[in-house]
């Protein structure tokens, strides 16, 4: 769990993608629990011989919102994959419906699926720092050592230098590796913007030699 508590940045994104009309081949493990809404809203729609459809970006938006307003009013995660894998039925290349199925994963410990979705989002968004963030979050839980973290979340910060949680988010990562120098520049870097670093953070990195800005 990470010093801030933000393994995993809740974000609404309304954004315009272009068009293609071929909904993605995404492959999880037989044995996912999303396996079940892919076979519905994705497997189906993309048989040979089917018509594809025009994409809808506005009936997707809709139900992404309603996702997530499901997904917080409620915490029903039925009715919020249903809503976000209808979200991408209806628009193939929509990066926040395939942002939210992963996030949905992330949040119930689903690393594999959350994975996979993450990338199926940058696929179509390549802009936006949280995707890169989430993305550097379920691969370091997965596994600390992959390389691809860090990569990860320097794009999300070049994307997005003013999307706060990737400083602090990465900071913790370096630190938790004993890069205490590096996660300091990082979370100096918060600090500009605005970020309060609570007083043992800052406690931990001076017992490392290491100054935050305050």
């Amino acid at each position: 769990m990470s010093r801030f508590s933000l393994i995993f940045a809740l974000v609404f994104l309304v954004l315009c993608f272009a068009c293609n009309s071929a909904i993605a081949q995404v492959k999880v493990d037989p044995k996912s629990p999303i396996k079940k809404y892919i076979d519905k809203y994705m497997v189906t729609a993309t048989k040979k011989g089917v018509p594809q459809s025009k994409p809808n970006r506005a009936a997707a938006q809709k139900l992404v919102e309603h996702a997530w307003h499901i997904f917080k009013t409620k915490l029903d995660y039925d009715l919020a994959y249903t809503d976000f894998f209808q979200a991408i039925k209806a628009d193939p290349t929509s990066a926040p419906a395939y942002f939210g199925v992963a996030y949905l994963s992330s949040n119930k410990n689903q690393l594999a699926d959350a994975i996979i979705f993450y990338r199926e989002a940058l696929k179509y968004e390549k802009k936006f720092g949280p995707i890169y963030t989430n993305l550097a979050t379920a691969l370091n839980l997965q596994n600390s050592n992959n390389p691809e973290i860090g990569v990860l979340m320097e794009q999300s910060i070049k994307n997005c230098p003013k999307f706060t949680d990737a400083y602090l988010i990465y900071g913790d990562f370096l630190a938790a590796k004993g890069d205490w120098v590096k996660a300091g520049q990082i979370v100096n870097q918060a600090v500009k913007l605005g970020v309060k670093i609570p007083p043992d953070f800052v406690t931990e990195f001076k017992q490392h030699g290491v100054k935050i800005d305050e």
